[in-house]
């Protein structure tokens, strides 16, 4: 680039008349070599590394940047004719595409990691979290049907869309599977019933959170004004994502968690059921790992499922339960049919044959007051096994809330020990440059030596609560407990005087009362009549026939018996009523008495609640706080010998002693 002074560019004759310089050292005009005029040109001229470069600009309308660009570069590959030198570079939008699609690939996998590990730290699962995260590719099928079915490429929006489609598919799921895990925590232990109970009462949740979105999408994917481009793709990959992934969610979901449930029901390992899984997500490498995830038992709701399942007297009152219901099977039970056959001369001289076939029955009143009474057993033998797994589940919450508890100071006996070595180095270091007296020395190790002891002692303690765990759990396999933390049990439940009544020891003594009751109708039916009926079937020779032939041992005479028997003596009958009568009345008070001692023991517990419940507060709003303020300070003090070694164990000990009674006041509000 070549600008002249001012004074030699007045007109065109000045640029027609500079020299250029020749090899062998000559010069000639511009104006020989070149022609030199004015001709319209560019209004402006812009350089990129020295280079000329000029712009097109192309506003896109009804359709994606990518796919413009794409037609664009193959009509110029096709008909274009660039000269040597000369190259088209794209940018703007389609250049900002570009881009996101970079960073698109590195987020997409990444948010695709983060809901794994988050789903493994809801549930705490890995099997469970895969068969929830096996949601992602049948939701990914519905989206990328729709945009084929709409004729729209993959674009950025689209990305963005699949995204937000990922972390609903997969909220639905884990709704579903929570409430599985739920029902199985709370001793359903028929995986069919427990799946039809979940999906029955998440489908409306599901269902709603799936109609909501495409409604609210909707609009975005026929949208035609300013933008649109963007939005289309972006609600059409939701719309047809949450199809396909509710479905999934509803049908294919629970399928799954039968297969995995039913596997390690029969105890089979858990590597095979995952496997089914794996195939389609990961490889097979894994699986050890992940079935020595699920031996890892985390919360006591986990805790309670695997002694739900290997309780014996848990599995005895389930077989409870099936021999009641066996026994109502039974309640139709008429007496033996009698078949009574006679040979001889019992008419004439000749031998006949004589053949009699009755049924006795007991009034039909009885049978159903039969059924009545087992169908009233059954309820009873329900309302033992219920109570069995309240007993069961109050026994594993407790040892759990002693073994996490044992953690805890297991803890803070640690950092006890932390604060007594640096106390111990900083005494030595002391004496040694003789700032510190030999009592201080001495009596910095002995504590630091006394915490071992009091190591050995809590490690026993902890060695036997694990060991009460294990034995409530009746469970060869080597679980780990790994409880998370040691804090406030939450209570859904509700002390009214209604849950007195529902307590299962209370239903199962007023279910005595309703047997009682249909023991006595069942009395009172048996005074009823009972009846029989019959068919005989005898020859009678010698005998004339309606036709006047004389009858052989091929003629038969037919007929039916019907028999009736009707009490005579029913004073043992009036009896029996009388003592079913007693019964009821003895189970009434019975139940009463349950009652009233129940909603007195309630009372009383409550109280002891409130005292428990008060006495945290206390410790968690105001001492707890001051005592790691005391550690602090008299650590910081005695390091800057503004306290001494005397005041240091004080400090130490108070500070230790009021977060132990924390831990006390804690496990004893979790106990209420």
């Amino acid at each position: 680039v070549v600008r002249l002074s001012e004074k030699h560019r007045k007109n065109i004759q000045n640029v027609q008349q500079l020299y250029i310089p020749l090899p062998d050292g000559n010069q000639i005009p511009l104006s020989e070599v070149a022609s030199v005029e004015f001709i319209d040109g560019p209004m402006q001229i812009s350089r990129e590394n020295t280079f000329r470069r000029t712009y097109v600009g192309v506003n896109v309308r009804n359709r994606d940047v990518e796919s413009v660009i794409n037609d664009v570069q193959k009509i110029i590959n096709e008909k274009g004719n660039i000269p040597p030198g000369y190259y088209i570079q794209y940018g703007g939008e389609f250049e900002n595409l570009m881009r996101a699609k970079e960073r698109l690939a590195l987020v997409v996998p990444v948010a695709l990691l983060l809901i794994f590990v988050l789903l493994y730290f809801a549930l705490g699962s890995v099997s469970q979290s895969l068969m929830i995260y096996f949601a992602i590719p049948l939701a990914s099928i519905g989206g990328v049907y729709f945009l084929a079915l709409r004729g729209m490429p993959f674009s950025i929006s689209a990305g963005v869309g699949f995204i937000v489609l990922f972390g609903v598919a997969i909220l639905n799921g884990l709704v579903l599977v929570n409430r599985l895990n739920a029902l199985k925590a709370e001793g359903v232990t028929d995986i069919k019933k427990r799946i039809m109970t979940a999906t029955q009462e998440r489908l409306r949740p599901i269902l709603l959170t799936a109609t909501a979105a495409i409604m609210g999408f909707t609009p975005m994917a026929f949208s035609s004004s300013a933008g649109a481009e963007v939005q289309r793709p972006l609600a059409t990959v939701v719309i047809g994502g949450l199809i396909s992934a509710t479905l999934l969610t509803l049908v294919v979901l629970p399928v799954l968690y039968y297969f995995i449930e039913k596997r390690r029901s029969n105890k089979k390992g858990l590597s095979s059921s995952v496997a089914g899984v794996a195939v389609i997500l990961a490889s097979f490498t894994v699986q050890n790992v992940w079935a020595q995830t699920d031996n890892v038992i985390a919360t006591p709701e986990e805790a309670f499922a695997v002694a739900l399942k290997n309780n014996g007297e848990i599995l005895a009152a389930e077989k409870e339960v099936e021999k009641a219901v066996l026994q109502k099977k039974a309640s139709f039970n008429p007496g033996k049919t009698d078949v009574d056959i006679e040979y001889g001369q019992y008419n004439s001289f000749y031998n006949d044959l004589s053949l009699t076939v009755s049924q006795p029955f007991e009034f039909p009143t009885t049978y159903i007051r039969q059924k009545q009474l087992a169908e009233e057993q059954i309820k009873l033998k329900e309302y033992d096994l219920k109570t069995r797994k309240a007993l069961l589940k109050r026994a594993v919450y407790d040892a759990w809330n002693n073994y996490s508890m044992l953690l805890a100071q297991y803890e803070l006996l640690e950092e006890l020990d932390s604060a007594y070595k640096n106390f111990e180095k900083t005494a030595q270091v002391r004496y040694k440059v003789q700032d510190a007296s030999y009592l201080e020395k001495v009596s910095a190790e002995t504590k630091s030596k006394a915490i071992s002891n009091k190591y050995l002692n809590l490690s026993a303690e902890i060695n036997i609560a694990k060991a009460k765990l294990k034995q409530l759990l009746n469970d060869t396999t080597d679980y780990t407990f790994q409880p998370t933390q040691f804090s406030v049990l939450n209570s859904e439940e509700e002390f009214t005087e209604q849950a007195i009544e529902n307590h299962p020891a209370i239903q199962q003594m007023k279910q005595q009362i309703s047997i009682a009751l249909q023991e006595k109708k069942l009395a009172k039916s048996k005074l009823l009549p009972d009846f029989s009926v019959g068919f005989f079937s005898l020859t009678m020779q010698g005998n004339s026939l309606q036709n006047g032939d004389i009858a052989g041992t091929s003629d038969r005479f037919n007929g039916f018996v019907a028999k009736v028997s009707v009490p005579l003596f029913y004073g043992s009958y009036k009896n029996q009523i009388k003592k079913m009568s007693i019964s009821q009345a003895q189970s009434e008070i019975k139940y009463e008495y349950a009652k009233n001692q129940l909603y007195l023991q309630f009372e009383q517990l409550l109280q002891n609640y409130f005292i428990k419940k008060n006495n945290l507060n206390f410790y968690q709003n105001t001492v707890l706080k001051q005592a790691e303020e005391i550690r602090k300070t008299a650590v910081s003090a005695y390091n800057s010998q503004a306290i001494g070694y005397i005041e240091l164990i004080q400090l130490l000990e108070q500070s230790y002693q009021i977060k132990q009674e924390y831990l006390q006041a804690l496990q004893a509000y979790n106990n209420s």
